[in-house]
Formats: structure tokens, sequence, C-alpha cells
């Protein structure tokens, strides 16, 4: 810092009056509070004025060998901001992905001091303002004690974790709405950066959106998410400037520990989120990882991108080709923003799983999307998990299926989307304890993800844990009703890989209760597959026979993969070997002219089907389950 001989030093730059040796800055007469570090960061900005500064000077100056994020020098740039006003974007200039610039006349003065007349300002924002991180720190430390009372139905609750917290989608307030996409956008990265932290719990999207953003979803945010912390917001646009609000609620007492309100412009946003789920890991005492990718060149891109995220994650109808268009639009602006690119890549899983198009075309744009990504944002975790999907569903390369996992788990090991996709594909290359244990871990940070307990119930049965299967396929069912035609298929089946693996008596009271589950079945290829079975595998020989006629002659009539499966796994529970081999080779014949992607599904689904687990230690078994050259 400046010093002098002569007396107190200070800046005058506008109207303000910035005096480094008593550590205030004044407007007029008025003394505008800020935090320590912040003022600390001001002083130096200003004293290097003219100069284009660093995201790295400013930390290696400001906080030295101490160890910080840059969510801390971000939360600094927003107090000053703040504390400036209107004239901040004048004063303190961003240059996108160099730094910072304080670029206006500034004239050197002895402070004077101020007449006992002059009194601090004590407003309500400024009070929050300079205690912000102070005040959460101090609440959190005290939530954590066990100094605030929570109500009783709190107290009968489970204990959450400590650091434990839940991100709400931010309510638009925002006048004739429309800007859903927006409050959305702006949770989700404050979710996404906070979930990188290795010292939090943070609640996935899924989950934490389905409670909705009003202040009725606390009480049911701990009950239902068992959460210690809530943070929500809302966003109020209005053409170029933005409102952004968000408040820290403690879920056991309903208490606001901290609230803050930015006014900014449109292209600020992604400073001010940051500087969000800065705050929120100080109050915390958590560590923010330092590798996000900085913000687009162009603030456009930015919104452009939020949109697109907004429909990639709805998924109505026609919203996939809106998130590409939207990313495709974003990326048109600035071609190297990382994220959109990981998106961008997400969005051809979505379009060719629903059999949009698969091309040579499409899957050459889809290979550009992943390795753009990996480029612009090598440390970005959805980039990573783009490319281990990529090499998984085109050519299972195994190497780089397991390296671009990996590194996606380094860099996010909490993240649902990267432990699913981890999951998924130790469990194809047959690691299915460990699938498993990923699998527990992506329901417990998304425990009202219906879609993560039917997959972790899939992955149990193909372990032949039938009975834990049951428990997380009622979970889905309980989760969403919508669920109930795959929930009764799947318990059925599972009800009769239960009662095979069953020791008299208890046998006969299982296939009791599975053929009253099949029964209730419509008519069709699963219910003769489902009946075959248990008539086979209680005797009723004959019945089984014909079962399984009906079951052959629509399989032929339908000419699919899929059909094929349903005899190939009735015949080798039937103990008919050679008979399932021969309708594997026929099913994967039928595949050869379906989309490439639909070609892997159902591959993948012979090598996790329980029903076929007769046949695996037969020679005949891997060629019809290797992947395609």
């Amino acid at each position: 810092m400046s010093d002098s001989n002569n007396g107190p030093k200070a800046f005058r730059f506008r109207d303000f009056v910035l005096d480094v040796q008593r550590g205030t800055l004044l407007r007029g007469t008025e003394e505008v509070r800020l935090r320590p570090q912040s003022f600390r960061v001001l002083c130096y900005l200003v004293e290097n004025r003219g100069r284009l500064l660093s995201k790295k000077e400013l930390l290696d100056a400001i906080w030295g060998r101490t160890v910080v994020t840059e969510g801390s020098l971000t939360q600094c740039l927003i107090d000053i901001r703040r504390a400036l006003g209107d004239a901040s974007r004048e004063l303190v200039r961003t240059v996108p992905r160099r730094g910072y610039l304080f670029d206006v006349p500034v004239s050197e003065v002895t402070a004077e001091r101020p007449s006992p007349g002059i009194a601090p300002r004590r407003g309500r924002r400024a009070i929050a303002s300079g205690a912000t991180i102070a005040m959460l720190a101090a609440a959190g430390l005290v939530a954590a004690l066990g100094w605030l009372r929570p109500d009783p139905a709190a107290e009968s609750a489970a204990v959450p974790a400590p650091r434990s917290i839940a991100v709400l989608p931010f309510a638009d307030m925002s006048e004739g709405g429309g800007q859903a996409f927006l409050g959305e956008g702006i949770a989700e990265e404050i979710l996404r950066t906070l979930a990188q932290s290795p010292d939090l719990h943070v609640i996935a999207r899924t989950s934490a959106f389905s409670l909705g953003d009003h202040d009725t979803t606390i009480r049911t945010a701990r009950e239902r998410l068992g959460v210690a912390y809530v943070l929500q917001g809302s966003v109020r646009r209005a053409g170029g400037r933005v409102r952004i609000g968000a408040q820290m609620v403690d879920a056991a007492t309903g208490e606001q520990l901290w609230s803050e309100t930015f006014d900014r412009h449109l292209e600020d946003v992604f400073e001010v989120q940051s500087g969000i789920a800065a705050a929120v890991a100080e109050a915390l005492e958590a560590t923010l990882s330092d590798d996000d990718p900085p913000a687009p060149a162009d603030p456009r891109a930015f919104e452009l991108y939020l949109q697109a995220r907004f429909f990639h994650k709805r998924r109505a109808p026609g919203d996939p080709a809106l998130a590409e268009a939207y990313y495709r639009r974003a990326l048109a602006l600035d071609g190297t923003y990382g994220p959109a690119w990981a998106g961008l890549a997400g969005a051809y899983i979505v379009l060719i799983a629903e059999g949009a198009f698969d091309t040579p075309e499409m899957r050459a744009a889809w290979r550009e999307a992943v390795e753009k990504a990996l480029e612009y944002a090598p440390n970005l975790a959805e980039a990573h998990v783009r490319a281990s999907q990529y090499y998984y569903w085109n050519d299972a390369d195994e190497r780089k299926v397991r390296e671009h996992r990996r590194r996606a788990m380094a860099l996010a090991p909490d993240d649902p989307l990267v432990l699913a996709v981890a999951a998924g594909s130790n469990g194809f290359f047959g690691r299915l304890d460990l699938a498993i244990e990923q699998y527990r871990r992506a329901v417990a940070l998304d425990p009202l993800s219906a879609l993560d307990h039917a997959n972790l119930a899939g992955m149990l049965a193909a372990a032949g844990r039938f009975a834990e299967a049951m428990e997380e396929e009622r979970a889905a069912l309980d989760l969403n009703p919508a669920y109930r035609p795959q929930y009764e298929k799947h318990t059925g089946y599972l009800l009769i890989l239960k009662a095979r693996h069953a020791e008299p008596p208890e046998a006969a009271r299982r296939w009791t209760e599975a053929l009253a589950a099949v029964e209730r079945w419509p008519q069709g290829l699963d219910r003769d597959a489902a009946l075959a079975m248990i008539q086979h595998a209680t005797g009723r020989r004959a019945e089984a026979d014909a079962s399984l006629e009906r079951l052959i002659a629509a399989a032929r009539h339908e000419a699919d993969a899929g059909a094929a499966l349903r005899v190939a796994e009735a015949l080798a529970f039937c103990g008919a070997a050679d008979e399932a081999f021969r309708w594997l080779a026929q099913g994967r014949a039928w595949m050869q002219d379906k989309p490439r992607l639909q070609r892997a599904e159902r591959i993948t689904a012979l090598r996790m089907s329980p029903f076929l687990a007769p046949l695996r230690g037969d020679a005949r078994w891997e060629p019809l389950v290797a992947w395609e050259s």
C-alpha cells in the first residue's frame, strides 16, 4: 500500500475519497462501508490505476500465501461495485478473460479528519454489506453448536449434515414473467459451483428444484432432503438490468441468516452468482474449486446458454431441439465457451436417443462438441462426462471411457450426473459392486429423483440383490406415480427371480405371489415371457409351452431386438440354452438397421439381464454381447 510521511494519504476520484490510512471510503460526507478485504482490493485497484490487473496478481497482492479461491476475489468486487453504486461500471471495468481495470482520473490528496457531525451510513443494506460474511459464519456456528432451538417437528427428523444445503430455483419476479430460465439458470450455476466443494453436501438439481421456490418449502426441504440450510432467491429483469435477491435460511428454524440484493446489468450476472456461491462457502467454512471456466466474452452468450440449459433440463416435447438451437446461438457469439460445447454434446445424446436422427454427420457433430468442450473447458466435469459417454456409446473404448470418467470424478465427485454415468459404464464392464455404490451416492444427493432410484434398482437386480431392488422400485413409485406401469413390470420380474432363489416351502408361496402379479399385466410379450417362466418352474409344462409359442410367434411378427431378448430370457430361464442363443443371434441381426445408439442400448440390456445369467459361462456368450467395431 502507498505510504507518505506528509500526512494521511488519500485518493479522490469522482465524488469519492479513498482514505488509505484510516481505511475509509467517503462519498461526500457519508462513509461507505466495505469489508476489510474488499477495501484492500479497491486500494490496490486505485493505486494501480490505468493498468490491467489479472486475477492472479490481485489474489497474490491481497492474500499472499493464503490459499483462497477466485470466489473470494469475486465477492470483494461485488462489495466494491455495490459501494460505488451506479458509477461502478465505469470505475471498475471487467476485461473478459484478462482481468480488471480502474481507469478514471485520480488525484492524491491529504485526507481531512471528518468532523464530529459526519456519521457513517447505517442503513439496513449497508449493515448487511459490511457484515455479510461474518454474519453468515457466526450463524453457521450457532446452528452447528445447537444454540438455535428448532421446532419439535424439526427435532424429530433425522439430524442433517452440518454443511448440507439445497439451492432452490430463484423465483421469476419480472413483470410479465418469461424469465424462469434466468432464475433456474442462476440457481443451477450456484448449485454446480457449490457441489464441486469436497466440504459441502449439496442436494442435486432434480430434488432441489422439485420443491419449488416458495417460503413454504423450507421445512419441506429439511424433511424431504435432510439439509441444514436452504438458499433461495428471486430475479426481476427489466430491459438490460436485473435485480437478484438471495437469502440463506436455517432449514430447522426458518430463520433468515443472510440476505443480499444485487442490482446489476445483465452482463454482470455471472459475477453475481459466483459471489453468492463464495459467500455461502465462506459461511460454511468450505473451500470452492478454482476450476470453474471463465465467463463468456460476450454476456449475451451466457444468457443464451442459460436458456439452452432450461430447455435441456425441462424435456417437454420439442425441448431437445430448442436446447441444441440455443447452444448453437451461444457458440455463434463465443465459440470458446466450453460449457456451451459440453451442453451441446449432451443435447446430441438426447436427440439421438429419442430417435430424431442418427447419421455419420450427427456423430461427427457430437464428436466435435466433445472435443471443443475438452479444449475450452478442460477442468469442467461435464466436459469429461460427455467425452466418456461419446466413447462409451460409439465404440466402447474402455480406456478412454475410464480416463474421462476418472477425471470427471476427480473434478466433481458428488455430481449426480458424474456418478450416474460412472455407475452405468461400471455396470456394463461388470463392476457391479462399484456401480451400486455410486448409484447409492447419487440417490443420497438426489433423494427425490425417481430415475436414480429406478436405475439403482436395475443395478441391484443385475447383481442378484432382488429384495433391495424391490425397495428401490417402491421408492421410485412413491416419488413418481406415473412410474406405475414400469413398477408393475419390474416388480413382477423381481418376484420371479426371488421365487427362483427361494427354498421350499417358501418358494411355493413366492411363485403364487409372482403369478398373481403377472396375471394383472396386459396381454403381450412381457406377460407371456413371465408366464412361461412361472409355469415352467412350477411344473406346468404344457402351459409353459403354450406361453412360449405365443411369445415366439409375437416376436417373429415384431422382428425387434427387444422381442428377441424376451424370448431368449424365457428360454434361458427354462433351461433351453441352445434356443436362447439362437434368439440372441436373431436379435443381433434385427438390430443392424437400427440407429447406433439404440443398438448400443440393446447390447447393454443383454449384458445386464439377470435372466441371461445361465448363459454367461458359455463360449458363445461374449461374441453375441461384444460391442461393435
